[in-house]
């Protein structure tokens, strides 16, 4: 099962993700230069300074095969030079908000690694709880609760 994830944008500098990346982007989405499994994503990148030090992505919905092999709505990755300061449970926390009002199911998914213990605390640290957990890693959700406008 492949579940790793790439960051397309590691080691772009600033100058060249604002110039480059974005309109590269926009034009593979508008030319249908998307895989057909794919579903609609948003993506969140965490700077500091100058440096992507973090990538997040919401999938707006799953697929069924995405829920059958325990895919998350929000994947995230914090450089390596970066981890364990705090940059992944803070951006989590502002992605899982920009999620709620995305995501239209009642709880937003989550996957990890059984060996991705860190990845594990930051989701539960924003609230998330073990749904499921097997050979290929943890399932965790976030409820939301949604507020009735009638």
């Amino acid at each position: 099962m492949k579940t790793r994830f790439i960051n397309d944008f590691y080691n772009v500098s600033k100058d060249k993700f604002i110039n480059k990346s974005i309109y590269d982007m926009i034009n593979n989405a508008k030319n249908g230069k998307i895989s057909k499994d794919s579903v609609p994503k948003t993506y969140y990148f965490l700077w500091d300074d100058d440096k992507i030090v973090g990538l997040f992505k919401i999938k707006h919905y799953l697929t069924d095969d995405m829920k059958k092999n325990y895919k998350g709505h929000i994947a995230y990755g914090i450089l390596k030079e970066y981890r364990g300061r705090g940059y992944a449970s803070r951006g989590l926390k502002l992605i899982i908000e920009e999620a709620k009002k995305i995501v239209e199911y009642d709880r937003i998914c989550f996957h990890c690694r059984l060996n991705n213990i860190a990845s594990l605390k930051v989701q539960q640290k924003n609230g998330a709880i073990i749904k499921h957990k097997d050979v290929n890693g943890y399932f965790t959700v976030i409820n939301i609760e949604r507020k009735n406008n009638g």
